[in-house]
């Protein structure tokens, strides 16, 4: 298993293990940015969590804007992971509006992984968020 691997399923063990004392008698809510992360989260936590995702499948990740919806389901939720390196513009927004009970995993800041570099277009030279389409960086997604 590869260091990202084990990094990222310690991490949402650690991250899940933490929040469970606090929230024993309750279903551990978690959101997903999007179905990618949905998958890891379903991957390592298994039934023992309520997964919901903010960005519908089939729309932009890049370009999806945070609806009444969104913002009532992040109330109610315990712990967001994300991919972050610029991919989901919008969680700003939900960093702004957090507060000491809603815990925040940037899965790609947190793992063991070194992002590829964009070698062609406008972001050139910038670190690819679609850490995923990385065989290495796909890995937890497809075991």
């Amino acid at each position: 298993m590869s260091k990202w691997v084990t990094w990222v399923c310690a991490l949402l063990f650690v991250a899940l293990l933490s929040a469970a004392p606090a929230y024993a008698n309750t279903t551990l809510r978690v959101i997903a940015s999007f179905s990618v992360m949905e998958e890891l989260v379903k991957r390592v936590a298994g039934d023992t969590v309520s997964v919901n995702v903010i960005v519908p499948r089939g729309e932009d990740v890049h370009r999806w804007e945070l609806t009444p919806p969104n913002v009532l389901a992040l109330e109610e939720t315990h712990i967001v992971f994300y991919n972050g390196l610029g991919l989901e513009p919008w969680i700003r927004h939900v960093e702004a509006m957090s507060d000491d009970e809603l815990t925040l995993v940037e899965v790609a800041r947190e793992a063991d992984y070194t992002p590829l570099i964009i070698s062609t277009g406008q972001y050139k030279g910038e670190l690819d968020p679609h850490m995923w389409m990385d065989p290495e960086g796909q890995r937890p997604i497809l075991m």
